[in-house]
């Protein structure tokens, strides 16, 4: 059931920066949803915000700047989302956009954020490989649901690792517009995955791999205390 049987209308997608910030975790949704509605922009300022391998994007609105005027929270994951899960502002935020948006959800390790603010409580929600273990340890309320490119829980949808925000952002249209429009854009998006290896879940690609990734993981980022073999 899509929000509204008008085909004019656009949905209002909200997406939160902050330092750290992966780009495809938030560039992969948008690009599904954004043609067929608006973007925002979020952050404490209206500065540019660099994200964790480089890129700097600047927000169209800040913080307080929020009127409810979302249908879809969107929170990225990166490897600056430990220092922002001990950000109150984030945290105040992202739970004040919660209260007013129609769907909630996240793309990658974003999940833990949602989590941090309390926003998952009760759901069930899945996330980047790289933190399964920190999930449950530290969020034990969450229904932590593993190898999943995307989870719905009610009006609550979370993504896998990185590219699985491009189906996140597919799932999300076809939330707002209904299952043809979103189809229409999956085929215009080519989106039609075929990896080169078949290595892009823990399941698929053994122990051998499965451990390059995790220094890989390390000597590029900064979320150590969270990375975990599953």
């Amino acid at each position: 059931m899509a929000y509204s049987s008008d085909p004019d209308y656009r949905p209002t997608i909200g997406i939160l920066l902050y330092p750290g910030y992966t780009l495809l975790d938030l560039a992969g949704p948008q690009i599904a949803i954004g043609n067929q509605g608006n973007t925002l922009l979020f952050w404490k300022d209206k500065n540019p915000v660099r994200g964790d391998n480089g890129p700097e994007l600047v927000p169209t609105t800040t913080f307080a700047e929020y009127d409810g005027n979302i249908d879809v929270l969107l929170v990225p994951g990166g490897f600056g989302v430990e220092d922002a899960m001990g950000d109150p502002e984030i945290i105040e935020f992202l739970q004040r956009a919660a209260k007013t948006a129609r769907i909630v959800s996240s793309a990658c390790t974003g999940t833990l954020l949602l989590a941090a603010a309390g926003l998952l409580n009760g759901r069930k929600a899945t996330t980047h490989w790289f933190v399964y273990d920190a999930i449950e340890k530290n969020f034990p309320e969450i229904e932590l649901v593993r190898d999943a490119r995307v989870v719905i829980d009610g009006n609550v949808f979370t993504s896998g690792g990185v590219t699985a925000g491009i189906e996140l952002g597919i799932r999300l249209l076809e939330e707002a517009k209904g299952s043809r429009v979103a189809a229409t854009t999956e085929l215009a998006m080519c989106y039609d995955p075929q990896p080169p290896f078949g290595t892009g879940s823990p399941s698929k690609a053994g122990p051998d791999l499965l451990k390059a990734a995790i220094k890989y993981a390390e000597k590029i980022g900064t979320e150590k205390l969270w990375l975990a073999a599953p």
